[in-house]
């Protein structure tokens, strides 16, 4: 609808800004290229009453604007403090982090503004600054005045933290105040929409409310009407609704002889969807048999080829005539090794994405798989100079236990690739907050994963811009094939940045039955 166009198109703006800062404290980046950055994201955006960039102290960059204050609640909920805190997800976009701020009166151009900002984050998450846009009321009130059918009717922009944004007809003593005691707090969230009969805490009248969630905006849209208006001699005034549901009425009933038809035609589509179904049915069968006859004619001569070379380099028909060919032999094993890993991860998805990864669905013991999993993951964190903290607590998992060491080796060769040398990884398992769940947790103090990449973690092949500049290899289908087994299993996998740096995988499963088959 309009109301989420204006605040996507000026969030727009706030983002080509960002990705041209790409996370850098604005301090650091030169004033003519943060000038020419400012002056690009300005075309176009015309009906904005200021559009600006700040520091994280609230100084502004590119303008003669004062610094900002902790007044504006858009600098307060900002601060690396301010995001932290609970209520202020209750004044974000939560698909684009676009914080909407209470409205203020604009002395330069003498407006009420609804000012929405973005923070400038680092590739850790800190908070570098924020940019600014201020969007006049003006272009609300132009929209809702259009719409009201009577001069006594209410239009009303609620933030979902109580606080009235916007109000037609205007009224100034309002604007950015919280009405934490209105009617609509007992209706909605637990409704997105509805209608109700109250007393508006604005003016004290008598109105039918009729009001719409916004989400994922934190916003609540209301359009109110005065009960006194709700009589036969209203409703009379409305004569053309009347007509156009009598002709609604008309041709519904018109449309009653075609009834027999339709399901003459639906019978027919019945038979059709069956007939798409076999076929369906029998795509599927070859895929199957696809997969198994690639599984086999990869990697069964890919086995050999590991093999002899281990036989070469071992000399274990006697020595080599020159020690390169020894070293020719490693190169063919580990590469070898590296083609198999691949195959295998690309079965999997394969298998996952078809549904014809069959699972068991067995008693595990925590512990003893855990210790299975530390051992085999020790080499690679000794290798890589990472040390590995494992604190677990007993529990029976109902899972598939040669999956679930598979999930397990994925997260936690992950964390240890990604570890600087010199760093830790910690795995940590305990009670979930979900009753039947158990909870393990897989952290390291890496590079991290960027808050705009987060979203697309857990898709075949997709790597991180981090990743990609590192110089660990991959192919992104490790996650892909975690989130699938672990959704095949009944459980769930969550992951996020600390602000301390680092990736956190909470990956929880269900401890106690029955699930009697866990299948495709």
């Amino acid at each position: 609808m309009q109301v989420a166009q204006v605040f996507e198109s000026a969030n727009g703006m706030l983002h080509s800004i960002l990705s041209e800062i790409d996370g850098r404290d604005p301090n650091l980046i030169p004033q003519d290229e943060l000038s020419s950055i400012w002056t690009r994201a300005r075309v176009g955006s015309s009906s904005l009453l200021r559009l600006s960039i700040h520091d994280k102290n609230g100084a502004s960059s590119v303008s003669l604007d004062p610094p900002l204050t902790d007044r504006q609640d858009y600098f307060l909920y900002q601060t690396e403090a301010g995001r932290r805190r609970l209520e202020r997800a209750m004044m974000i976009d939560a698909e684009k982090d676009l914080f909407i701020g209470s409205p203020e009166f604009i002395e330069m151009s003498n407006q009420w503004g609804i000012p929405i900002s973005r923070a400038i984050l680092s590739p850790t998450g800190a908070v570098q600054g924020l940019i600014v846009a201020i969007v006049p009321v003006s272009l609300f009130a132009d929209l809702y005045e259009g719409l009201r059918s009577d001069r006594a009717d209410l239009f009303a922009l609620w933030r979902n933290d109580a606080t009235i944004l916007t109000r037609t007809p205007p009224d100034s003593s309002v604007a950015g105040k919280r009405f934490a005691n209105a009617p609509l707090w007992s209706h909605y969230p637990k409704a997105q929409s509805g209608q109700y009969i109250a007393r508006t805490v604005t003016d004290g009248v008598d109105r039918l409310v009729i009001y719409r969630g916004l989400a994922p905006l934190p916003l609540v849209l209301v359009y109110a009407i005065e009960e006194q208006n709700l009589s036969w001699a209203a409703l009379i005034r409305y004569w053309e609704i009347l007509l156009i549901t009598m002709v609604f009425l008309v041709v519904a009933l018109a449309s009653a002889w075609a009834l027999r038809r339709y399901m003459q035609a639906l019978s027919q589509s019945n038979d059709m969807l069956t007939a798409a179904v076999a076929e369906a049915s029998v795509a599927s069968a070859a895929r199957a048999i696809f997969i198994a006859n690639m599984n086999h004619e990869l990697r069964t001569p890919l086995n050999a080829v590991i093999g002899f070379s281990q036989m070469l380099r071992t000399g274990i028909y006697g020595e080599l005539g020159h020690p390169k060919y020894r070293e020719y032999a490693e190169h063919i094993e580990e590469s070898g090794n590296h083609l198999l890993a691949l195959i295998v991860d690309m079965i999997d998805i394969a298998e996952i994405e078809s549904g014809h990864r069959i699972l068991t669905s067995e008693a595990v013991g925590l512990v003893s798989l855990v210790e299975m999993v530390a051992n085999q993951c020790r080499f690679l964190a000794n290798k890589a100079g990472v040390r590995l903290d494992v604190v677990i607590d007993e529990a029976i998992l109902i899972g598939d236990p040669k999956s679930l060491r598979q999930v397990l080796i994925n997260v936690l060769g992950n964390a240890i690739k990604y570890s600087p040398k010199g760093g830790a990884v910690t795995l940590r398992a305990g009670p979930s907050e979900t009753e039947g769940m158990h909870r393990i947790e897989i952290c390291d103090h890496g590079d991290g994963i960027a808050i705009a990449e987060l979203h697309l973690v857990g898709q075949p092949y997709f790597r991180t811009t981090a990743s990609l500049k590192s110089a660990v290899g991959g192919t992104g289908l490790g996650l892909a094939i975690t989130y699938g087994l672990v959704r095949q299993m009944r459980g769930t996998v969550a992951i996020s940045c600390p602000a301390d740096g680092g990736t956190c995988v909470v990956i929880c499963l269900p401890i106690e039955g029955p699930i009697a088959s866990i299948g495709g």
